[in-house]
């Protein structure tokens, strides 16, 4: 069984225009016609992406983090 979702939730680096048929908080996709940003995912793709995009995330944060200790030495 696959959900809907949306590319722009998992891939938020990447610049997109903004997507009016995204959940915000779950990434699911709302939209009843085809949309280009449109992922069908079983609940293990879903999961998988989350956790790419959760340790994206963090990852970012690290590096700001390091970057900013950086300046300040």
């Amino acid at each position: 069984m696959t959900a809907k979702y949306c590319h722009i939730f998992f891939y938020p680096e990447v610049k997109h225009s903004k997507c009016n048929h995204m959940l915000s908080v779950s990434g699911r996709c709302n939209a009843n016609q085809i949309c280009q940003y449109q992922l069908n995912l079983s609940k293990e793709g879903f999961a998988m992406l989350d956790s790419l995009r959760i340790v994206k995330k963090q990852n970012a944060e690290i590096l700001a983090y390091i970057r900013k200790n950086k300046k300040m030495k």
